[in-house]
């Protein structure tokens, strides 16, 4: 098994998560400006190769894997010099990268290494900030509100200063520790319509417009735009079926009901088993369907087929959804920002591409009746 993760898993070996970069700027998929655009133009700046190069100085690896994802990384000149952290990893490149214009390498270490301290996550530290910055270009807000900042995007001083103000909750920063949803409520003026979030969270790093399988799991995740519960990013950016050999087309609305359900069972069982997802990960495995029937077997004596742990996985599914219905989310949370659904983006290869209404609707309605739930009531009895 180990030699099959060491094949198939070369990428992520030798670059670790921030191999995406390239993968989501040639698809137009690379969150940019908050949410405006589809490529960056400072990617080669902060793309896997420019990370290898500048900063990364050796891996590491958790107990006893092969794979080694984690990076170390030092920055070595400039103003950041000395700031050492794991990472950054894909997600904290396009937050604090490329979503905020941002195309300091040093100035993301930095960021990442404020973050890991004062235990922000980067992702939504990413997000709220580059909603400030789209919030000033809007005229929405102004310096007599940043507490004399100038947020325009690229400002990579300014979002180092915003990082620890939010830790802290300092001045106009308090608003922004709210989180996006929150601080578009307290902010009002109309930067509502700008806000992107689903359920509150912010979002990662694939724009759902440019991958409609995303748009779907994005809009039913149970707890918000998440893109750990489906992994449906990867299927929909390679166009590799995740456990067939059929294709997958990223701006196709058709047949992503029935990917992200199998999906969402197959990460549910790969989290009830506290396994790494990168070594199971859709389309490439090498631990699927099969290997986990075996690994079930070797743990616990028992023999069981696919068809038992994806009921096993739909008994966990109705159970959270259960949850959340009694928490009060139900299939109105189920929709995504308005502004995928209207703002076409602007630039990349999935330029002018949104997520139509009609066939999100008809998306989620396909999956609920895959469920077996009723949009309207509670999961039966399982």
């Amino acid at each position: 098994l180990n030699e099959r993760i060491k094949e198939r898993l070369k990428s992520l070996i030798e670059y670790g998560t921030p191999v995406m970069m390239t993968v989501t700027n040639i698809t137009g998929t690379l969150p940019t400006r908050y949410w405006t655009q589809g490529e960056f133009e400072g990617f080669e700046k902060i793309c896997a190769e420019a990370i290898k190069r500048e900063v990364v100085e050796r891996s590491k690896a958790c107990y006893a894997c092969t794979v080694a994802c984690g990076k170390i990384s030092k920055v070595k000149m400039g103003p950041y010099a000395g700031t050492e952290i794991e990472g950054p990893e894909y997600e904290t490149l396009f937050a604090l990268g490329s979503l905020c214009g941002n195309s300091n390498l040093e100035s993301i270490v930095k960021a990442n290494e404020i973050c890991d301290r004062l235990g922000i996550d980067t992702i939504s530290a990413g997000n709220v900030i580059a909603f400030a910055m789209k919030c000033y270009e809007e005229g929405i807000i102004t310096q007599k509100d940043t507490d004399g900042l100038t947020l325009t995007f690229g400002e990579h001083e300014a979002i180092i200063t915003l990082l620890r103000k939010i830790a802290l909750r300092e001045g106009f920063c308090k608003i922004l520790a709210e989180g996006v949803k929150r601080a578009a409520q307290i902010i009002g003026r109309g930067s509502e319509k700008f806000a992107v979030h689903v359920k509150g969270l912010e979002p990662p790093g694939y724009d759902p417009r440019g991958l409609k399988g995303v748009a779907l799991a994005y809009s039913i995740s149970c707890r918000g735009a998440c893109h750990l519960r489906h992994m449906i990013y990867r299927p929909n950016l390679t166009g590799l079926h995740p456990f067939g050999e059929g294709k997958v087309d990223r701006l196709s609305y058709d047949g992503q009901a029935e990917l992200v359900k199998e999906l969402e069972d197959f990460h549910t069982i790969v989290d009830s088993m506290v396994l790494c997802k990168f070594i199971c990960l859709p389309t490439i495995g090498p631990i699927l369907w099969d290997e986990l029937t075996k690994l079930y077997f070797i743990i616990t004596g028992l023999e069981v087929r696919k068809v038992d742990l994806m009921l096993m996985a739909e008994r966990i599914q109705n159970l959270i959804r259960s949850f959340n219905l009694r928490e009060g989310l139900s299939r109105k949370d189920d929709t995504l920002p308005e502004r995928f659904l209207k703002e076409p983006l602007k630039s990349g290869a999935s330029k002018g591409q949104i997520v139509e209404a009609k066939k999100l609707k008809e998306m989620i309605n396909t999956y609920y009746n895959l469920r077996g739930w009723d949009k309207n009531k509670e999961p039966g009895d399982f």
